[in-house]
């Protein structure tokens, strides 16, 4: 993730403790690097789980969707590997852009779990797909579902 906010980048760990926001544009940067897009999605199916996942609230935001402002940074930034994602200018102190927080960001990955990965049946399978095959975070142990753990617990084992 390549979210400048003063530092070098925001890890899992920020999202998680501090409750450091995600912009969209830095989930978008997440999912090409992943080779989520093009490869299960493309950039218009995650600019709708987005949507469904943050609807929009300030006016900043109902413009970003509706001026498609995901899909032309796609479009335009060729060398994602290495840009920055900057939050957008408002002129107010509303939000421009929607952000991500670390429960809407497991949401978001499980709505795309959900609706992309056709090749298993129940949702814990599509979880376990996309987590260890397609975002590369290694083989999830499915028996940690029989046992009581906290969240940090869970977390650290994946």
């Amino acid at each position: 993730m390549n979210y400048n906010q003063n530092k070098k980048e925001v890890s899992w760990k920020d999202l998680e403790t501090q409750n450091v926001p995600m912009l969209a544009r830095s989930f978008l940067k997440l999912a090409r690097a992943s080779y989520l897009i093009p490869h299960l999605m493309d950039v218009k199916d995650l600019q709708t789980f987005i949507e469904q996942t943050l609807p929009p609230i300030t006016n900043g935001e109902i413009k970003f969707y509706q001026q498609q402002i995901l899909c032309k940074t796609f479009k335009n930034d060729t060398n994602y590997a290495v840009s920055k994602v900057e939050p957008l200018p408002s002129g107010t102190e509303e939000p421009e852009e929607p952000a991500l927080q670390f429960n809407d960001f497991l949401f978001l990955l499980s709505l795309i779990a959900y609706s992309t990965i056709t090749s298993r049946k129940t949702i814990e399978d599509k979880l376990v797909d996309l987590y260890s095959s397609k975002l590369n975070l290694g083989k999830i142990d499915v028996n940690i579902v029989d046992e009581e753990y906290n969240f940090e617990e869970i977390l650290n084992r994946i």
